[in-house]
């Protein structure tokens, strides 16, 4: 039993470590705003989600000069292709999933 455990573990860990970031462009993720910063790069966004434990994605709206608004968001979408119901159509914004979904790491313990 301690062996499957083990096993679990170590699937949920290697699935989180070799999770692949992904953007959507024209897209923002709305009402789970965490924060927002104001003339940042893209590059400082990501990092800021990446600092906060709880966030899970960023919504970044550039301007001229490649610094803009971030958003940090404590909510995601499971992936690429869940994108209908969650995010909402935003001209000039691109939306960034930095971590996994809760939903999307249960998945791996349903599929072990």
């Amino acid at each position: 039993m301690l062996v499957f455990y083990f096993l679990l573990l170590l699937s949920v860990v290697y699935f989180t470590c070799s999770y692949k970031q992904f953007s959507i462009e024209n897209y923002a993720f709305v009402d789970h705003e965490l924060k927002t910063l104001n003339r940042v790069s893209f590059k400082s966004c990501v990092k800021a989600c990446e600092m906060e434990r709880v966030c899970i994605s960023v919504n970044f709206g550039e301007s001229l000069d490649e610094v803009g608004c971030c958003t940090l968001n404590d909510c995601g979408v499971e992936d690429e292709a869940n994108k209908g119901k969650s995010l909402i159509f935003t001209p000039g914004c691109l939306y960034h999933q930095v971590r996994p979904t809760e939903a999307a790491i249960n998945k791996v313990y349903e599929d072990t």
